[in-house]
């Protein structure tokens, strides 16, 4: 049957055509994990099926999409994508080939986007890896997918029937009340919000000065060996940061934004700073609960007086973050439907902000298997940067802190400047927790 596309999903099915002939993303969603003891190949599939069932996003593919951008097609039988291989005795070997599995592109034409691969190494030792297709699939979908996974697979291991019952809300609901929105005052409202944003700032996303004065214009678009840059935040600094935004009645994330975007400001000696942040959608009713793609880049720009102290800037970038939250929007659809043309000013170099606190992926079981997640990547310091213009800086927290990684091409961002600006929001926090 026909549902209706999120705009997020066409703004996907857009961006898979550049610089591919693909008809999906061309990196999928990917997650693997090592276990210890027997898998029942049987309740896996019991298990995977009942979730397919559950979630039509699962069962979604676009056909149509060439033609006619605005539906999908939901598949009324379902296909269990579990493919069982064996290990060879060169560990490294079966590593590859999972990784090459995991990794494969989906052809979006065709259901099923996603596939569960189960590596066999010996009678009690396994290797469980996940993939999607970034249109079917985020961050939290696959958090929400694993949850049920690990219940639904319990379930069919002891003989019970798996029924989970129906989701809160299903992806095609979320999509009918996302478009029916944009045709009405909802979409009015965004329509002079990103008018009145792209007349002001310009830039989608904020452009970087932290670049070379030559930035990344006019390269070529071909990935790039990166550079990696890692500093940490102690434990106990980051207790009294936590403790003193709730204080300030702002939320973590939005106080350790503000000691990075005052760091920036303080290297480039601008009040005008801004960042691309990773934001998930999943605002209305019951979309918490639902898998399909919500995620999705938002910039946010704010003004750093010379002269405010800490908490006013951390209350400034709380009050751009619920802009962003409340009118966030994938532009690159909405822009041309709206009359903003933001290609030609589509900055050249810009950061991609990431707060990764994916604990899930360290909790999931499978039943009673202890499992252990399993980086099958290469370390991000021999990974390839995908646009030379972008630098990735993701925080991930710990039991022994936070930790700052920046990874960029050191021919466009300056190592010393980086490494300055890491130094700088580290010592931020510090002088916050000391205070």
């Amino acid at each position: 049957m026909f549902e209706s596309v999120t705009s997020l999903q066409e703004e996907a099915w857009l961006r898979s055509f550049e610089g591919t002939d693909l008809k999906g993303s061309p990196y999928p969603v990917t997650a693997c994990w090592e276990l210890d003891g027997a898998v029942d190949e049987s309740a896996l599939s019991e298990a995977l099926f009942a979730l397919a069932m559950r979630h039509e996003g699962l069962r979604r593919s676009f056909p149509w999409l060439s033609d006619d951008p605005t539906r999908a097609w939901v598949d009324s039988d379902v296909v269990v994508p579990l493919q069982l291989r064996k290990g060879t005795a060169d560990e490294e070997q079966t590593r590859a080939e999972l990784l090459r599995a995991l990794m494969t592109p989906f052809d979006a034409r065709a259901a099923p986007l996603w596939r569960v691969v189960l590596v066999r190494c010996s009678e009690h030792r396994s290797y469980l890896g996940f993939a999607a297709d970034h249109m079917i699939c985020d961050g939290v979908s696959l958090s929400v997918f694993l949850k049920e996974l690990t219940v639904a697979y319990g379930l069919a291991l002891v003989g019970r029937p798996v029924d989970l019952g129906r989701p809160a809300a299903a992806y095609s609901d979320f999509a009918e009340r996302q478009r029916g929105s944009f045709s009405g005052v909802w979409g009015e409202e965004r329509r002079v919000f990103w008018t009145d944003y792209v007349r002001r700032r310009g830039k989608y996303p904020p452009d970087c000065g932290l670049a070379h004065p030559e930035d990344a214009r006019g390269r070529g678009g071909g990935p790039v060996g990166g550079r990696l840059l890692t500093v940490g935040v102690d434990s106990q600094v980051m207790k009294a940061a936590e403790e003193l935004a709730r204080s300030w009645r702002v939320t973590r994330f939005a106080l350790v934004t503000s000691t990075v975007l005052t760091a920036m400001a303080r290297v480039l000696d601008d009040t005008r700073v801004g960042v691309s942040l990773d934001i998930h959608g999943r605002l209305l009713p019951g979309a918490g609960a639902a898998i399909g793609l919500f995620s999705h880049g938002v910039p946010l720009n704010v003004d750093l007086l010379a002269d405010s102290d800490a908490r006013e800037r951390a209350q400034a970038v709380a009050v751009a973050m619920t802009e962003m939250l409340t009118y966030g929007v994938p532009l690159r659809c909405a822009a041309p439907k709206w009359g903003l043309d933001i290609t030609r000013s589509h900055a050249s170099t810009f950061v991609l902000f990431k707060f990764n606190a994916a604990r899930w992926a360290t909790d999931f079981r499978l039943g009673d298997l202890p499992a252990r997640i399993c980086k099958l990547r290469p370390p991000k310091e021999e990974r390839e940067i995908k646009l030379p213009g972008l630098l990735d800086l993701e925080l991930a927290e710990g039991s022994e802190g936070l930790t700052i990684e920046a990874h960029f091409d050191e021919s466009v961002y300056p190592v010393r400047t980086v490494q300055e600006w890491l130094d700088r929001s580290v010592c931020e926090l510090e002088l916050l927790s000391a205070a």
